[in-house]
């Protein structure tokens, strides 16, 4: 990042959001979604428009409200900002100076347009936005940059060292277990359960539950979106009622003993 800029990156926590942005633990009433993003919207909200450009329906977590609030609400603060980045891009720019995000993780925006594979300026329009500080598309297989000399002198090395663009932990996970051609389904278990078919088309929901994203392989797309909390859920149902902990070496053993 230029010693001459003002500017800074900024990564937006969901935990610095106003109180009606948040959902306390225990609350038994969440607001409208409407009554949440109408006012972010330079018209009339449409659900299906924007699900037909982003694949996915409209939250108030997501990226783009964030933008918006801090733009209307914090104008200081909003001019400060070079570029809004996911967590990994933002480690990534760390390493190496550069912003940049993938394809893959900028469609978690509501930001940007599966069909076209880039950022929607319809969906900037009807947000008052614009696109001066949303960061450069890149594939998740391309290099980046270099760990900066000054890391490079850190870490011991001689020579510099190649960073690629990287993406989203459940579609890394959906290519590392095989899905690589269309009409595989995999399910990525972890803290949530997320379930993705392969496909090598856009499918269209008329319900607009689906989330749909690039893949992280080109041509092809994943359709599906998360199943519920399975991971998370058990960790705390044996934490917390059973007092226990189970390991993966030691589930696996228990299974073979039944």
């Amino acid at each position: 990042m230029s010693k001459k800029s003002n500017r800074r990156l900024y990564r937006y926590e969901l935990s610095s959001a106003p109180p009606q942005l948040r959902v306390a633990t225990g609350a038994g009433y969440f607001p409208p979604l409407s009554a949440l993003i109408q006012p972010y919207m330079a018209a009339e909200l449409d659900v299906s428009i924007l699900y037909s450009i982003c694949r996915r329906r409209v939250a108030p977590e997501q990226l783009a409200f964030k933008i918006c609030r801090l733009q209307r609400e914090e104008p200081e603060l909003y001019g400060k900002i070079k570029a809004f980045l996911s967590l990994k891009d933002f480690v990534n720019c760390k390493l190496t100076g550069i912003s940049a995000i993938d394809h893959t993780t900028a469609s978690y925006s509501l930001l940007y347009d599966v069909e076209k594979r880039c950022w929607s300026s319809d969906c900037l329009q009807r947000m008052c936005l614009d696109d001066a500080r949303l960061p450069r598309l890149m594939d998740p297989w391309e290099r980046l940059g270099e760990l900066t000399p000054e890391l490079c002198r850190t870490l011991g090395l001689d020579a510099p060292c190649p960073v690629a663009v990287g993406s989203v932990d459940g579609s890394c996970g959906i290519l590392g277990a095989g899905g690589t051609t269309a009409n595989v389904l995999i399910s990525v278990m972890g803290t949530t359960d997320t379930c993705f078919l392969v496909s090598d088309k856009i499918i269209d929901d008329p319900t607009g539950s689906l989330v749909v994203n690039p893949h992280v392989i080109p041509g092809l797309y994943l359709a599906g979106g998360p199943m519920g909390m399975y991971g998370g859920a058990l960790e705390w149902w044996l934490h917390h009622i059973m007092n226990r902990t189970v390991s993966m070496a030691g589930a696996a053993g228990m299974r073979h003993r039944s």
